[in-house]
């Protein structure tokens, strides 16, 4: 981030580091939206809220440091060393930025009867699960579970209610967790039977996170979240 090769004005020195920094952005823009926050889950699970964090650190922050303190009159060594300053300022407030967001995003997506919930760190070690317990979960994308229930509906009311009795909700339950399967023909028998609708396309249920409430569009197909749609009291 050090503009190595000096500009001949404050202005000129603004431009290239903002550039440079967009160009930085749009990398961890894309790593935030194609793999921690896929799909609608970047609105719904709060990667929004990160996004701003490393925009403000890293858009805002080092440019404008760069145009307060740039000034070609300065001897050259003292000119690296401020430039030198703000880059290493920069990267420490971009790094905990990012930190923040990947320790938030999404680590689970976990279908209870007719609901996916959407989980991260924070979900999990609010139930009493350790750190070490959520190693098991992929560095980079969310994985999809789902909980087979009994088929009727008082003896799942019982295991939903007993769960928040003991702060361990359902979808918190670790050892209930299958894997989602990746025949979409199974897919839909497991989250298409208490579905709003079921379509070619889209099978729309109801989801939850620590964010939003709505109802969202499942591709089955494609296991890609779209079409995210807030609840009436969440609006």
């Amino acid at each position: 981030m050090v503009i190595v090769h000096f500009a001949g004005s404050r202005w000129r020195a603004f431009f290239i580091h903002l550039l440079i920094s967009l160009a930085i952005f749009i990398v961890l823009l894309a790593i935030i939206c194609l793999w921690w926050y896929p799909g609608a889950l970047f609105e719904i699970a709060g990667g929004w809220q990160g996004v701003r964090i490393v925009a403000a650190v890293d858009l805002v922050l080092g440019p404008l440091l760069t145009l307060v303190v740039y000034d070609m009159r300065k001897p050259a060594m003292e000119l690296v060393r401020d430039l030198g300053v703000i880059a290493l300022l920069q990267f420490s407030c971009l790094s905990a930025g990012v930190y923040v967001v990947y320790q938030a995003r999404p680590l689970a997506l976990v279908h209870v009867f007719d609901t996916f919930h959407v989980l991260n760190r924070a979900s999990y070690l609010q139930a009493g699960l350790s750190s070490e317990e959520l190693m098991r979960f992929k560095v980079f994308s969310p994985e999809y579970f789902y909980i087979d229930l009994p088929a009727e509906k008082t003896e799942f009311l019982e295991l939903h209610v007993k769960g928040m009795l003991d702060g361990r909700p359902l979808q918190t339950q670790l050892e209930r967790y299958k894997t989602l399967p990746v025949v979409a023909g199974q897919v839909e028998r497991i989250v298409g039977r208490n579905a709003h609708s079921v379509g070619p396309g889209c099978i729309r249920l109801d989801i939850e996170s620590a964010y939003e409430t709505g109802t969202i569009c499942f591709d089955k197909a494609r296991r890609f979240f779209f079409d995210f749609r807030k609840s009436d009291a969440a609006t």
